[in-house]
């Protein structure tokens, strides 16, 4: 090795080790040099933060050899000493307000007086970099809780702590092709942040994010400019620097809005009346109290009933047998929803600030990655199963009664079905949601969320939100909604066709299936989109800026081909049913294996698109992309037909086991509202988080179970109730085989005929 590069290995030590003891020390030393008296109107920072300390024989002091090199081990760590001590949370320059400089006055004559509110104020802030940056932990989040709770009156000053989070943005000056890191540790490390910058599966580490304690006078400009002079001290080789966003929160209480108290009223009201309903079913099931009830045809008896609580849970409890066997749909629904909530506690957490992005860059080399980086394909089985159960239902509907089939009444029905409860959720989105909760990203992420809906909530409330507004989404996953409403209002007239025109409405079907796939087939390759969302890092801490998905992922048309899939199930199922077509045991086993190889075909084949040289073909990607959405559709559909004419093996009673079946009517709910408990916990971090798959999955339990559970709550509150009403209303006619459908169903389940009256008692 030669002099030079000895010579340069020693100074990157050097200015390690100076790098952890510095920051101490100089502090110390700028303390010392402040009053608020005599504060200077400008004095540049390095004659308060130098290092004479550390050749006085301090016991922080390196001592040097006594030889010709003392000078030069000198000159090197009063320049490291320097660069250190800059990063001190400190805003000395005048250019800034002048409350912020006459408060950082105070807070540094303080500070060297040991007070506890300046000490805090200085605990609370990063002192240098992230540690483990070249790891992939970007953030140095400092103590958030600390900095805020900083409230103090100074000599008739009033000094509030203020946490501001300011991104450094590191940029190579030069492009070069990425290569394999591994086994490589002799290159530059501004090479290496070069390579990273440019790599789609790896995390960048050009941006940085260190925390800053600051009076609250400061705002974010004068945090800005602080920054800006330090990094032009700073030397610059191979790369440039730049202050990025600054953003600053102070523990101030938020102002209620009109619309506050609005959502918070109808709730208070809800739930008032909800309590009196559960008290006149619980009061008048009594057999002394019969008296006081009202007619069991009354509209008043059945409004009342349909908002109690103990009536709602002994229906959503129920297990009636139906001659269809169609239960292994709410074993399929509750499934697909558990892992939908497990994929996006994967986005949320991954997408966040984490110790160690070197796990997620390995996790993406990996072939069985693709059960959650392919994920997003299960989001197709909802599709399947909505469109197999409008076909098959409304063709039953129709047969039964071809003269009720009225079009619009089905439009109406699911609005009115859908829309109350997902409104509550939107109004609490809007509201309260901001008000609920703090951290270091709490704005970034929640209050982001919030904006974007409280711009967009009406596309929600009209299910045009994934074409109207597309780049303000409010509720990440509530495109889904919108597109399954799209895709309902053709099935009733395709249905139609069906029944009365059977070879028009057949070709129609084939032929608006073949156009949805030659459409996704289309706008992948005109917009030269990926085959499908590939969830890059980047994309993953924001989707909704992602082309792909704006583009491709969340446009009715586009995703329209495994719900058209379902509906042609849906008609082959119905006329199994009609003729009691029995299924051939070697065609069952056939089109099992088949239907494995294409569902596990499917999500694995997704690899070839994350592997490190991969070459973009817009052919190649519209082609799959037009097509993997068939081949999981077939699969999926055939497992509907196989379990439900009684060839689902094994897998039979574990979709159609009976809590399978009760979670599963919590699955509308609990997609409502999975996302935002899961936005919560990334929103409220206060360190950055340590991925593994043990702490991932023990993260996907807890989500699933606190999912379900709020979903319990929403749908005994308002989804059931809701539902109870629109029978009332919109079957005017039908008002007794509302009770009698209740009755049918409870003593579907056995129940004791002493005990029959006093459940079903109006």
């Amino acid at each position: 090795m030669s002099n030079s590069r000895c010579t340069d290995v020693v100074k990157c030590r050097l200015m390690i080790i100076v790098a952890l003891i510095g920051s101490h020390y100089n502090y110390c030393r700028a303390t010392q040099s402040v009053t608020a008296t005599n504060y200077p109107p400008y004095v540049h920072q390095d004659q308060y933060f130098r290092s004479d300390g550390l050749r006085d024989g301090s016991s922080f002091a390196i001592q040097a050899p006594d030889d010709g090199n003392r000078t030069e081990v000198q000159r090197l760590l009063e320049r490291t000493s320097n660069i250190v001590s800059k990063f001190l949370p400190f805003v000395t320059s005048a250019d800034v307000h002048t409350q912020c400089y006459k408060h950082t006055a105070v807070y540094l004559t303080q500070l060297d007086d040991f007070q506890l509110w300046a000490t805090k104020m200085f605990d609370a802030s990063a002192k240098f970099i992230p540690t483990g940056w070249f790891d992939g932990s970007t953030y140095n989040l400092g103590n958030f809780d600390e900095c805020v709770e900083v409230e103090v009156f100074e000599r008739d000053d009033y000094i509030q702590g203020q946490y501001c989070l300011v991104e450094i943005e590191i940029n190579p000056i030069a492009h070069s092709k990425f290569r394999s890191r591994k086994h490589v540790f002799n290159e530059s490390s501004w090479d290496t942040l070069q390579e990273l910058a440019f790599d789609p599966n790896k995390s960048m580490r050009n941006r940085i994010y260190i925390a800053y304690c600051v009076p609250h006078t400061c705002n974010s400009g004068d945090v800005s400019k602080h920054m800006e002079g330090i990094l032009r001290d700073i030397p610059q080789k191979k790369i440039t620097t730049s202050v990025g966003t600054v953003k600053c929160q102070t523990n101030t209480a938020l102002q209620w809005t009109w619309g506050d108290y609005t959502f918070l009223s109808i709730i208070g009201v809800s739930l008032v009346f909800i309590s009196m309903s559960t008290y006149y079913d619980l009061f008048t099931s009594m057999s002394s109290f019969e008296h006081f009830k009202f007619s069991e045809k009354s509209k008043k008896h059945l409004i009342l009933q349909s908002f109690s609580l103990s009536k709602n849970v002994r229906k959503l409890l129920t297990f009636p047998k139906t001659s269809d066997n169609l239960e292994c749909i709410h074993g399929l629904k509750f499934i697909s929803m558990c892992f939908i909530i497990v994929g996006h506690r994967f986005m949320f957490s991954l997408g966040s600030p984490i110790m160690n992005t070197n796990f997620i860059e390995y996790f993406y080399s990996k072939l069985e990655a693709m059960v959650i980086l392919n994920g997003p394909i299960l989001v197709d089985t909802f599709f399947i199963i909505s469109g197999f159960l409008a076909c098959y239902l409304l063709l039953e509907h129709i047969q039964k009664n071809p003269k009720a089939f009225q079009i619009p009444l089905f439009y109406i029905h699911r609005y009115v079905r859908l829309t109350p409860v997902y409104a509550i959720v939107i109004g609490f989105y809007c509201t309260m949601f901001i008000k609920i909760g703090s951290g270091p990203l709490w704005n970034e992420k929640v209050g982001l969320e919030v904006e974007r809906c409280h711009e967009s909530w009406w596309t929600n409330i009209l299910y045009i939100n994934n074409y109207i507004k597309p780049q303000k989404l409010c509720m990440i996953q509530s495109w889904y909604i919108a597109c399954d409403t799209h895709l309902f209002l053709t099935a009733p007239i395709i249905v139609s066709l069906l029944y009365h025109r059977p070879k028009i409405g057949n070709s129609v079907l084939a032929l608006i299936l073949a156009a949805s796939i030659f459409t996704t087939f289309f706008v992948t390759y005109s917009g030269k989109l990926d085959a499908f969302l590939l969830v890059h890092i980047k994309t993953l801490r924001n989707p909704i800026a992602n082309k792909t998905f704006r583009s491709l992922y969340i446009p009715t048309h586009t995703r329209a081909t495994p719900y058209y899939v379902g509906m042609m199930t849906g008609l082959v199922r119905h006329k199994m049913k009609n003729t009691s077509y029995k299924i051939n045991k070697y065609v069952v086993w056939s089109s099992w294996i088949v239907s494995i190889v294409l569902i596990f075909g499917t999500l694995f084949s997704a690899w070839w698109f994350y592997k490190p040289n991969y070459k973009y073909d817009a052919f190649v990607a519209a082609l799959y992309g037009a097509l993997y959405r068939i081949t999981w559709a077939a699969g999926v559909s055939w497992t509907i037909i196989a379990v439900s004419t009684g060839n689902g093996g094994f897998i039979e009673p574990i979709l159609c086991w009976k809590p399978v079946i009760t979670l599963s009517r919590l699955t509308y709910c609990a997609f409502l509202c999975h996302g935002g408990l899961q936005l919560y916990t990334v929103g409220s971090i206060r360190t950055p988080f340590h991925a593994s798959i043990y702490n991932l999955v023990w993260l996907s339990l807890g989500d699933i179970t606190l999912s379900f559970l709020a979903a319990f709550c929403l749908t005994l509150l308002y989804e059931s109730p809701i539902i109870g009403l629109e029978k009332i209303f919109f079957n005017p006619g039908n008002k007794s085989r509302y009770v009698n459908d209740i009755k049918t169903k409870i003593s579907s389940i056995n129940v004791k005929p002493e005990k029959f009256k006093q459940m079903t008692a109006p």
